[in-house]
């Protein structure tokens, strides 16, 4: 039977297509995104694409909304670009997409 879904190499992630076909970029899994990088490793952190910040959590779902990664408040768009240089639920966020609340 060919493999369908996620599948774990040596403690690496990999996505299968219904056709059997590893998944690169992005990939829409129920209603989560992932992202997967040309040799097919599933993404996990930061992730520069074409100058825009993505955050992928630890189980490789792309982030959205506010994300605290180590003591600092980033927020994602629902697109999960990174937002910077705004301010979101009174929060000022920098040019950095560190959010800083505003007293």
């Amino acid at each position: 039977a060919m493999q369908k879904g996620w599948i774990n190499l040596n403690g690496t992630w990999y996505y299968l297509r219904n056709n059997g076909e590893m998944s690169t970029g992005w990939e829409k899994v129920g209603n989560k995104w992932y992202y997967l990088s040309n040799s097919g490793a599933m993404q996990k952190g930061w992730i520069n694409l074409n100058g825009t910040w993505y955050y992928l959590r630890n189980n490789g779902e792309m982030s959205i909304g506010w994300e605290k990664v180590g003591n600092k408040w980033y927020y994602l768009y629902n697109s999960g670009k990174m937002a910077k240089n705004i301010i979101v639920d009174g929060w000022k966020i920098n040019f950095a997409g560190i959010g800083m609340k505003i007293k």
